[in-house]
């Protein structure tokens, strides 16, 4: 008797906790959201990103599925450290959900030092690791300035440039938060300025005078209807002058004039559904812009210029994971000062892995690049286990590590009787590769690549930012 009874108790207990679980054919209402760890961002901020909306009724499944989305979007605002989202089962079907949140330190000062040139390796090897190319000075980043995720930056960098930025932007100015505004001012000093480029290598010049002043102003205007589309229209205006020793060495620096004045309007759109922006592994990324400087009223320039780049991120099985992008780049008409010139290497997000030391300057390129990868370990440390006092933002470090095989392809057309350019325009260019990246605290990456390109050279290379 007292093991039948015990069977059926056993019975009654597996039956009521299978009656908390949801069935895939029932719905969920949900019917409140607490945010937790907020002491700054205010709530409207994070649920804007959700698409979950209290006292709402959601299919099971999709209710599920969208918790995990909601996660990665929250994340994705880079205002917290981390994100965790619970669900409360109520009565009945009814829900609740609580999201955990660790804001990062928001005011942040940081000291730089850092090199002039266009990546570590550009520095290393062309310019033989020379410390004279190196600027210092800092930032001071007022993340989450109200709470309502805008950014004050102010910048100042001395040495081999000095250099002047301030920056604000706040992501919503309106009930709705779909519209939002940012504006900055530059001033930068160089006394050493690359005057041209010999075989895909920029040439400096220095004097202990100053060779060249630029400033610039420029207004940004962001529309986001939705999740994961924003719109943006810029309005910039730039002034640049320079010695006329620099029109000796080059009289097509800015074609045989000593200023360059002019404005410029650009219309950008971009849909991100990346799970996370530092580093994907999961998503899609499409932008493209269209530019017009001079705006048809400078004597200086006039040029019109169109780029698009999409990039893909799919993850497989057992840890796996594949990547690709394609990068498309257009301009008339072809002639432009030397100055304006543009291409392949220019900056990290233009660029083909095992060409980091060259500048392959064009009017129209087309970039290909893929990625095949495997996490290799993944762990967290607490530092409060070995540093007593540390503020909670800082105290869980997180690093990742990924082995990979990359293959990258492009094209570049080169500009009119630019001779000097000549090596590795117009014709095919490829890399093949492998690698480890290291991923951790505050979106910091950093990737070791070992490659062989089309030129029959082999490189080893060290990269500070993510592929594409």
């Amino acid at each position: 008797m007292k093991q039948t009874f015990l069977i059926f108790l056993f019975l009654f207990l597996a039956a009521q906790s299978s009656a908390q679980h949801d069935s895939p054919n029932t719905k969920i209402i949900l019917d409140k959201i607490f945010i937790l760890g907020n002491k700054k961002t205010k709530n409207s901020i994070i649920t804007r990103e959700m698409t979950l909306q209290e006292n709402t009724e959601y299919d099971t499944t999709y209710f599920y599925k969208q918790l995990v989305l909601e996660q990665q979007k929250i994340f994705n605002t880079r205002l917290f450290n981390s994100v965790r989202i619970e669900h409360l089962q109520k009565e009945g079907n009814r829900k609740d959900i609580i999201i955990h949140l660790e804001e990062r330190w928001y005011l942040i000062p940081i000291p730089a030092i850092s090199i002039v040139d266009r990546n570590f390796n550009d520095w290393w090897v062309n310019r033989k690791g020379d410390l004279k190319r190196l600027y210092y000075g800092g930032t001071l980043y007022h993340f989450n300035m109200t709470g309502r995720g805008d950014e004050l930056r102010v910048t100042a960098h001395f040495g081999f440039l000095n250099n002047f930025i301030l920056n604000y932007s706040i992501p919503y100015i309106d009930k709705k938060q779909k519209n939002g505004i940012s504006a900055s001012v530059l001033y930068t000093q160089l006394k050493n300025i690359p005057y041209k480029t010999t075989n895909h290598i920029p040439q400096y010049f220095f004097l202990d005078d100053v060779l060249q002043h630029n400033y610039q102003v420029q207004f940004n205007y962001t529309h986001r209807p939705l999740f994961y589309i924003q719109h943006n229209i810029g309005i910039s205006y730039r002034y640049s002058t320079i010695m006329d020793t620099v029109n000796r060495l080059n009289e097509h620096y800015f074609q045989q004039t000593t200023t360059q004045q002019y404005p410029s309007l650009t219309y950008q759109f971009t849909k991100d559904t990346r799970n996370y922006r530092n580093y994907p592994l999961r998503g899609y990324y499409f932008t493209a812009w269209i530019k017009n400087d001079g705006l048809w009223v400078s004597p200086d320039i006039y040029r019109w210029g169109l780029q698009a780049y999409y990039s893909h991120y799919f993850e497989m099985p057992r840890g796996f994971y594949f990547s690709s992008n394609i990068t498309f780049y257009t301009s008339i008409p072809l002639v432009q000062p030397y100055y304006n010139y543009y291409g392949v290497g220019a900056s990290s997000v233009v660029s083909l892995r095992g060409y980091e030391l060259d500048l392959i300057e064009g009017y129209q390129f087309t970039l290909l690049k893929t990625t095949f990868k495997k996490k290799i370990y993944k762990f967290e440390v607490d530092l409060k286990k070995f540093i007593r006092f540390i503020p909670p933002e800082f105290q869980k470090v997180p690093f990742a590590f990924y082995g990979k095989f990359f293959i990258d392809g492009g094209y570049v057309n080169n500009y009119p009787r630019y001779f000097e350019n000549i090596r590795l325009t117009e014709k095919v260019l490829y890399t093949v590769g492998i690698g480890i990246d290291f991923v951790t605290f505050y979106d910091r990456v950093f990737r070791f690549e070992y490659s062989y390109n089309s030129q029959g050279s082999f490189n080893f290379f060290i990269n500070f930012k993510t592929e594409f």
